[in-house]
């Protein structure tokens, strides 16, 4: 699992200014996802579907999860 999570930490340095630059994305991070494995993980503030379309195929070697925030907004 280590690996794993160095791999996806290697992933999200390499794609992160990348990803920021699609429209819609709003966050980029690592962590344990829904399947409780180490996972690159996707904030949108639209429907992901409209992001998932432009993510680069190659960002898929690892296990990317995609959650739909909505508009985040500074308090």
């Amino acid at each position: 699992m280590e690996a794993d999570l160095q791999a996806i930490e290697n992933m999200r340095a390499q794609y992160e200014s990348r990803l920021m630059a699609i429209k819609g994305v709003v966050s980029v991070s690592t962590g344990i996802g829904k399947t409780g494995k180490p996972c690159l993980k996707i904030g949108t503030s639209v429907p992901v579907e409209q992001v998932r379309t432009k993510l680069p195929e190659d960002l898929f070697q690892v296990e990317v999860e995609l959650e739909y925030l909505g508009e985040i907004r500074a308090q």
